[in-house]
């Protein structure tokens, strides 16, 4: 089940899973030891999110929230309500990079910066975005619960 804090803090927890939130096994295996294991994160309770770049499965688990795009990003979930779980990754082209992220409820869209100083702005759905960004990303911001959070490598 998932716990209390989770489903109060992200909508996407609060809904009823439904078969296409079901991780592929091959995702499914890194949950098995490890950091991620140790962190109780619960694959068998995952949602999954469509994003324009990909899915993304948001994954509850013992006090632990992740964000699993291939690879996991995860942090304490009273942590992630306030300022989410942001993860990137430079795509092969070397000149764009992929963004997603977690984000708590009540943040409709999110402010992207690349190192160039190009702006992006993405909507948000069921607390998760995913984006292509040109350029690499240097910072991120949205308005949240608990008012402006900025987040990314150069954010402070």
């Amino acid at each position: 089940m998932v716990s209390a804090d989770q489903a109060e803090s992200f909508a996407i927890l609060r809904r009823q899973q439904v078969e296409t939130d079901q991780m592929p096994e091959s995702r499914r295996k890194l949950f098995d030891g490890g950091l991620v294991g140790r962190l109780g994160l619960n694959p068998a309770l995952a949602r999954r999110a469509l994003t324009p770049v990909g899915d993304v499965w948001v994954v509850p688990g013992n006090g632990y929230i992740g964000l699993d795009v291939g690879g996991m990003s995860c942090g304490r979930t009273e942590v992630a309500a306030r300022r989410g779980i942001v993860t990137w990754t430079s795509l092969k082209s070397g000149v764009q990079d992929l963004i997603h992220d977690l984000v708590p409820d009540g943040v409709e869209q999110v402010t992207l910066l690349a190192a160039n100083d190009a702006s992006t702005t993405v909507p948000v759905s069921e607390n998760v975005y995913g984006a292509v960004l040109d350029g690499h990303f240097r910072s991120g911001r949205f308005s949240g619960p608990t008012g402006t959070v900025e987040f990314g490598p150069a954010a402070s």
